[in-house]
């Protein structure tokens, strides 16, 4: 369909990005371009798509960004070079064939009604069924001083608020409005920080019959205390970071305080366990919170070319057009001599399943 990109987030997980690839291709309405910002891995998922996916659009970073990073870029990429509509996700989401048709259809019913939600969004299954990535609901009440979320049940639609970059699908005027995901939160949280900030003027809405698969890196919910010993254990840091900077912006101090209250007694608790390493990201994680200020220059329209590596010649094409820049000095036939860093995470970073 004209304008809708299906734009996909991959770090070093191939299998899975061709599981979601083509379950995008076999949807009952098509999309009028697939983007996939490959963020600095090393498994050639890049090389991959040019020979397996000649008509994919291909982006990739010379570092990886994080989620964050790569969303940013990701959303502000697909606007450049022509947006209407994003439809977004990890490389570990597969969407039922219908599962695009059914979003359009429910943001259709709800122009009708006279309501232009900044999002709809599909639900989210794990892989054995269960309900993953369950968005909050939005608790506004209606002149009789009732909850007012039952209102389109029968049509299998709930007013939502904080949310998950699982199958969502966002038109362009949202990011006019209200900017980019912010890519200096790293990973995990930059999408609960998007979708409140979007929905502050009105709810989106989860469409219960837009179904996908979500194949997390970990099922079940984040909590540092089941996290197993690996490299995303120091990312729980980021997390309690983030968690504190999005209840302080669009919650209340209130709330923020008592989240790291709670978190605080759970370090107390891993520590009188033995856990001090655990302990320590998650007191890490809630001061940081309270001094965080992500990058201003993250809410910027505009879109440079700042740790590209790699763009594909349709998509190249397409950008200098739109932008009037010049062409991408980056392809596979002359790559960067020296490709510049991105930002000052940590580059050495295995996954960033979500």
């Amino acid at each position: 369909m004209a304008g809708i990109f299906a734009v996909v987030l991959t770090f070093n997980r191939r299998d899975l990005l061709k599981s979601c690839l083509d379950a995008i291709r076999i949807q009952t309405v098509a999309v009028s371009h697939i983007l996939v910002i490959d963020n600095g891995g090393s498994d050639n998922s890049t090389s991959m798509l040019q020979s397996d996916y000649p008509d994919v659009d291909v982006c990739r970073l010379a570092e990886n960004t994080g989620a964050a990073g790569g969303f940013n870029l990701a959303t502000r990429l697909a606007v450049a070079s022509g947006a209407d509509h994003i439809w977004l996700m990890d490389d570990d989401v597969i969407p039922e064939p219908q599962a695009l048709e059914q979003l359009l259809a429910a943001r259709d019913e709800l122009h009708e009604q006279g309501f232009a939600p900044p999002f709809v969004l599909s639900l989210a299954r794990a892989p054995n069924g269960m309900l993953t990535n369950v968005p909050d609901i939005d608790r506004t009440r209606n002149a009789l001083d009732y909850a007012n979320w039952p209102l389109q049940l029968g049509r299998g639609l709930a007013p939502v608020r904080r949310a998950t970059f699982v199958s969502i699908l966002i038109p362009k005027r949202v990011f006019d409005d209200h900017g980019y995901p912010l890519g200096s939160m790293f990973i995990w949280g930059e999408d609960s920080e998007f979708t409140l900030r979007v929905t502050r003027e009105q709810p989106g809405y989860l469409v219960a019959r837009s179904e996908v698969t979500h194949v997390r890196a970990q099922p079940g919910m984040l909590d540092i205390r089941r996290e197993p010993p690996g490299p995303r254990l120091a990312w729980f840091r980021f997390l309690e970071r983030n968690t504190i900077y999005w209840m302080l912006t669009h919650q209340s101090r209130r709330a923020a305080m008592r989240h790291a209250r709670g978190r605080l007694y759970h370090a107390l608790r891993l520590t009188a366990r033995g856990k001090v390493g655990k302990a320590t990201i998650l007191c890490r994680g809630i001061v940081a919170g309270f001094f965080f200020r992500p990058d201003e220059a993250r809410f910027s329209r505009s879109f440079d070319q700042t740790g590209i590596e790699f763009l594909s010649d349709d998509l190249r094409s397409r950008l200098t057009v739109a932008t009037g820049a010049g062409p991408a000095p980056h392809s596979a036939e002359h790559p960067p001599e020296h490709p510049p860093a991105i930002m000052a995470e940590p580059s050495n970073v295995l996954q960033i399943g979500r």
